[in-house]
């Protein structure tokens, strides 16, 4: 889909795009701007696709007309702006990235900035966003797989570990940890049971040290696995981890 979209499909820009708008208001085709060639797309078997012209561009203009609720692309990106706190809201309309395969379309980018430009004029987004311009930035990698690229590089490094929550710990506790907390030790505090130690008593020093002594432990375990044990060459007689002196 993303191969036959791209290949034969484009984004029109936003003043071709109004006519068009304008046409199917007044049920006119005199005003309608006249429609882009037809493409062939091969298909399996030797057999070939024809698209026409109008179809080629009306059908992404759903990514930009507002529903019943008023909602498209630019909308939404505005709407989660405004939910920021008003000090970062500058920042995030100056850092941008486009990811997806739907961003590789011809034109997506230079639509999606007159989009969002022309809503800022607007009195219910004038009122509470203070910026006039947005900065688009071009992912590290093809649009189409930099969401798998972050989650791989996510996925090798070793904060995973401590970012992660497994089923077992959250039927425990109840709670997802606010991993946006900078402190480390606020962090495992947050990790705790909150039936284990009441708040008003909670010593931060013992609980960080008996958090790490747990993983500590487990990695020694993970370590000492059946698996690595056979590829380590060792002995049946050794089955129990080496403790610590």
């Amino acid at each position: 889909m993303y191969s036959f979209s791209v290949k034969t499909c484009f984004v029109c820009n936003f003043q071709r795009s109004a006519k068009i708008k304008e046409s199917l208001l007044d049920g006119s085709a005199v005003k309608r701007p006249p429609p882009p060639p037809a493409v062939e797309y091969p298909l399996d078997g030797g057999r070939i696709l024809a698209i026409d012209g109008q179809i080629r561009e009306i059908v992404c203009e759903v990514l930009f007309e507002q529903d019943n609720e008023e909602k498209s692309v630019a909308t939404l990106i505005l709407d989660s702006i405004i939910q920021c706190p008003i000090d970062f809201r500058k920042t995030l309309a100056h850092n941008l990235v486009c990811v997806g395969g739907t961003t590789m379309l011809p034109g997506f980018k230079d639509r999606l900035m007159s989009e969002l430009k022309n809503l800022l004029e607007r009195p219910k987004y004038r009122q509470k966003l203070a910026f006039r311009n947005f900065k688009m930035h071009s992912p590290p990698s093809q649009p189409n797989y930099t969401a798998w690229l972050g989650g791989a590089i996510l996925g090798s490094l070793e904060v995973l570990s401590y970012r992660s929550l497994s089923k077992e710990h959250y039927r425990e506790t109840g709670r997802v940890p606010d991993w946006c907390m900078l402190d480390a030790e606020a962090q495992l505090a947050e990790l705790a049971p909150k039936d284990k130690v009441p708040p008003q008593r909670m010593n931060i020093g013992s609980l960080t040290k008996t958090l790490l002594a747990r993983r500590r432990e487990s990695d020694v375990k993970r370590e000492w696995s059946p698996r690595r044990k056979e590829s380590s060459g060792l002995s049946d007689q050794s089955e129990t981890p080496p403790t610590k002196q």
